[in-house]
């Protein structure tokens, strides 16, 4: 469930890619706070089914914290931005850094260049592995008496 509803946004690219025209569909409405919400709404009943005992606030919760992330990780991505307040506004948002390089879908699906992305993000994922690995050994160590 959580792997679903956190590449949820990128569906519009299947269609992108199908219809030859990646640019026109992808990153665009299903990019938003709005469409994740709606998402996360009309699921909510199924995504309770799966997990039995969990109330209808946490599994929504935990769709959405899900979905948004994509939306927070593209925010950090290089490209055109992503319209987080569809339907409200079209506005593109991106953040005033760059974390990851993203695909340049413009370099064609077998690009060398997705490469240094795959390098970007593993490094990226490598240092937050570390850094929770850090944080969880100090607060060991922190409670060992003496």
């Amino acid at each position: 469930m959580c792997l679903v509803f956190s590449m949820a946004p990128d569906a519009d690219a299947v269609v992108g890619i199908l219809l030859g025209n990646l640019a026109s569909f992808h990153n665009q409405i299903t990019h938003s706070l709005g469409f994740g919400f709606a998402l996360c709404a009309v699921f909510l009943p199924v995504n309770r089914m799966m997990l039995p005992g969990w109330s209808a606030r946490g599994v929504f919760a935990l769709t959405a914290t899900c979905f948004g992330m994509h939306l927070a990780l593209d925010w950090m991505t290089y490209g055109r931005g992503v319209m987080l307040l569809w339907p409200v506004s079209g506005v593109r948002f991106k953040a005033p850094f760059e974390v990851f390089h993203g695909l340049r879908w413009s370099d064609g699906v077998y690009s060398a260049r997705h490469v240094d992305t795959l390098i970007n993000e593993l490094t990226v994922l490598l240092v937050l592995g570390l850094c929770a690995g850090l944080i969880r050994v100090f607060r060991k160590t922190k409670n060992l008496k003496y």
